[in-house]
């Protein structure tokens, strides 16, 4: 596999998390409210259903249409054919995730994710030696077809007696919020790939994965178990010390990633990298500097979307977008550099969360919040001198 198709993967990417935003995501994070509403089982059945076809729809003419313009070539657009298909099983399986969810059974949660991970890399990984970039799109389409194949028969009670206009409060605000955050994390990428070529976004897209994936990972399962216990109260003393304890993991959680994937990347990146990615080396650490801010935002983040607040995130996603924009033009004179804007960026959107649920962070809180960014970003800095400390 070589840069460039690394490049076309992260490039196919970017309309796959775009399309998945606006659809099974802001579902999946409007699922655990929207089971207690009336209707809003049936809502979620009926939904995932159109998202599953309309996504699938969208990858592949966004793929086509990249051949055509030349974005990727045409080996490149077959080899990524079944991220195309990925896109509807991670739509039908959200019903179901979500009954699993309110009903508490993290543990099947856990064990499902964790199992289809499994199976998706025994079955990928003989791949990548001689189709490459073929792996991670099959990767994809086995794991997310596992999860959905096995939540397929999962059911929910039946709704509860409140009533709310379920698509004008919950999913549409939601999707909004989903594509603008898709923007915030995603501009930075195509703007590396305008201004340094696709090279260069090859080799900030797999730093970013290195560093970045497993901690997303363990984070969505933090995530889930926020919107399942805040949809269970709505009293502001037991929300702020449930707000205190999901804090409290989600730094253990980002630290915990952070420490361990860079005592494994740091070492054993040059033994299987060729010199072409040496720069890469370096960003890994840079990156995993927003590692505490970016599972703590996600949980403020499953807060605000709970309490039907999604709607105030836009103006500050606006602010993100032109951050990430900026970050990723300044690629063209320096990879490092890119990077280090890139952690403020994540920053700055924790900050925003937290500003909008203020009225449930106690001092204690964000102390912890302080505090525990401040040590994740020192650590990446430490990994990044250690890696040498020079990305042109």
């Amino acid at each position: 596999m070589t840069p460039e198709d690394a490049g076309a993967y992260a490039l196919l990417m970017l309309c796959v998390t775009f399309v998945s935003a606006v659809g099974d995501v802001a579902l999946r994070q409007s699922g655990p409210r929207l089971s207690r509403i009336q209707g809003g089982w049936r809502y979620l059945r009926l939904t995932s259903g159109v998202i599953a076809v309309a996504q699938v729809a969208l990858v592949g003419a966004f793929s086509l249409t990249a051949i055509e313009m030349g974005w990727i070539t045409e080996r490149q657009g077959m080899l990524l054919a079944p991220l195309a298909v990925a896109v509807a099983p991670a739509a039908l399986a959200v019903p179901g995730l979500v009954a699993r969810q309110v009903a508490g059974d993290w543990h099947y949660i856990s064990k499902l994710q964790a199992g289809a991970a499994l199976v998706s890399l025994v079955v990928a990984l003989p791949l990548i030696p001689k189709f490459g970039i073929l792996a991670c799109a099959v990767q994809s389409l086995v794991a997310d077809g596992i999860i959905a194949w096995a939540l397929r028969r999962s059911r929910h009670l039946e709704d509860s007696r409140s009533n709310k206009p379920l698509t004008k409060s919950y999913v549409i605000p939601t999707a909004v919020s989903g594509s603008l955050g898709w923007a915030q994390g995603q501009v930075e990428k195509a703007s590396v790939a305008i201004f340094a070529g696709t090279a260069a976004l090859g080799l900030f897209s797999i730093a970013y994965a290195l560093g970045r994936t497993v901690l997303e990972a363990v984070a969505a399962g933090l995530v889930n178990v926020a919107r399942a216990r805040f949809a269970l109260t709505d009293e502001p003393r037991l929300r702020r010390a449930e707000l205190l304890r999901l804090v409290k993991y989600a730094i253990l959680v980002g630290l915990v990633v952070q420490v361990v994937t860079l005592a494994i990347a740091l070492p054993t990146l040059p033994r299987f990298f060729g010199a072409e990615w040496q720069p890469m080396f370096s960003l890994v650490p840079l990156l995993s500097g927003a590692s505490v801010a970016v599972s703590c935002a996600w949980v403020l983040s499953a807060v605000i979307i709970d309490e039907a607040r999604a709607r105030r995130l836009v103006p500050y996603q606006f602010v993100g977008i032109a951050l990430g924009f900026i970050a990723g033009a300044t690629a063209a004179f320096s990879l490092s550099l890119a990077a280090a804007l890139m952690v403020g960026k994540e920053l700055l959107a924790l900050g925003f969360r937290a500003r909008i649920v203020a009225h449930l962070i106690t001092r204690r809180t964000l102390l912890l919040l302080a505090l525990g960014n401040a040590f994740s970003v020192a650590v990446g800095g430490v990994g990044f001198f250690l890696s040498g400390g020079r990305v042109s």
